[in-house]
This record gives C-alpha cells, sequence and structure tokens, in this order.
C-alpha cells in the first residue's frame, strides 16, 4: 500500500480489516473493495440555492471547504501529521466513509466531497431561510458569514461528521451571495440606488436650510448691532 493511501478489505459479505501503508498479505477469501487517501482533499460545490424569509430565492456561489479522512482513536494522540507519523488514520473513519455514503442512482457510492457538502449546506440554507434579503446581502452591521462560520466551527457539527462519515473538515470558504433572479436582483438595486439618492438630496436639503438659517441670522444679527 503506498504512502497516503489506506485499503480496505472484505470477504464476501463483510468487511474484514483496513491495511495501511506498507506491504501485506491479503489472505484467500478476502479482496480489495476500496482505496481511500489520506492527502488533504478540496471541494467546490455547485452554486446552493435557498429562499429567503421574505419569499427572495439567494444562490451561493464558490462555496469550498477542505476536508480529510478523520484520525481520532488512533496510536498519534494528537491527532497531527509529523514525520514519523505523516498519514494518521483511524479505521474506524475508513469503515465510516465505506458504508456511510449515499448511493447514486447509478448504484456506485456518491462523491466523498458531495456527501460532506450534504452535511455542510443545510447550515447555510438554515441560515438564508430564517433571514431577510438585507440581512444577507446587505446587512447594516456585521457580516452573515460570520454567524455561519460560527456555526460550522461549532463541536457539534463537527463532530456529527466526524461520527457519522469519518470526515475531518479542514477549512471553509462560505463564497459570495446573490439573487438567483437576475431582474428581481436588477429591481432591488434600482430600488436601493433610488433610497440612497433620497436619503443624500433629503440630508443636502438639510444642510442647506440650516446654512441659510445661520446665514439669516448673522444678516439680522448683523442689522441689529448697526442699528445699535
Amino acid at each position: 500500500v503506498e504512502a497516503g493511501n489506506v485499503v480496505l478489505l472484505e470477504y464476501l459479505h463483510e468487511p474484514s480489516r483496513v491495511l495501511g501503508p506498507g506491504f501485506h498479505f491479503v489472505p484467500r477469501l478476502q479482496h480489495v473493495e476500496e482505496i481511500f487517501t489520506l492527502e488533504d482533499q478540496r471541494w467546490e460545490a455547485s452554486p446552493i440555492v435557498a429562499t429567503s424569509k421574505d419569499g427572495i430565492e439567494i444562490a451561493v456561489h464558490d462555496f469550498q471547504f477542505g476536508y480529510r479522512l478523520a484520525s481520532h482513536h488512533h496510536s498519534n494522540m494528537m491527532k497531527k501529521r509529523t514525520t514519523t507519523d505523516p498519514y494518521p488514520f483511524s479505521p474506524k473513519s475508513v469503515w465510516k466513509l465505506a458504508y456511510n455514503r449515499s448511493v447514486k442512482e447509478d448504484g456506485h457510492p456518491m462523491e466523498w466531497g458531495k456527501v460532506a457538502q450534504f452535511r455542510l449546506d443545510g447550515i447555510i440554507t438554515d441560515h438564508i431561510n430564517k433571514n431577510s434579503i438585507d440581512q444577507i446581502i446587505a446587512p447594516i452591521t456585521g457580516d452573515p458569514r460570520d454567524d455561519i462560520l460560527k456555526a460550522f466551527n461549532s463541536p457539534k457539527i463537527r463532530d456529527t461528521i466526524k461520527d457519522n462519515l469519518g470526515t475531518e473538515v479542514t477549512w471553509l470558504n462560505i463564497g459570495r451571495f446573490h439573487i438567483n433572479d437576475e431582474k428581481i436582483g436588477k429591481d432591488i438595486k434600482d430600488y436601493r440606488l433610488r433610497a440612497w439618492f433620497a436619503q443624500w438630496a433629503g440630508k443636502a436639503a438639510l444642510i442647506r436650510a440650516q446654512g441659510k438659517a445661520e446665514q439669516i441670522s448673522q444678516t439680522e444679527g448683523g442689522r441689529i448691532e448697526k442699528t445699535a
């Protein structure tokens, strides 16, 4: 087995064992079922579409994350890669990844990254469902990505992915939020632009009025002094 890989062996109807890097003998009645990489992986999701609280579809572009086979319950208790143990892994994680993946219509297991995405993108869609378009696209304070990242980084979410899929998420990039319907997006931008102009026109009129009042006050004050 090449360094950076693990091999899952099976009997005819049940799993046998997991082999790490090195030379191994495969007994009779056992076969190689699947080979998994221990290298860090990267997955970029297709656009995720969800509906905001006010009924507008939001598309999330460039959602991507890094992941790898979880290494808990391994002899390397630090769970970190070292020169002596560059690819720590857990046989239990291999079994979970092999047997807990969904199956596609053609009968083949779904891609590793796609299954991990299903465990993660629900957090994004839930956030969109619970907030209005302005809170998502143009928040007055803060960044909605911070709330989403906070949810992603919770021990509950990460432990669930480890326990169900034997996978560790190493990093996340939420991506960009866009209104899914181009015409609706243009209408909202135009409305915001008009509202912005109206706001600044009102402020400009107020400043001019204050300046005019100050000018009148100074003129009247000068006239009174002159009369006195």
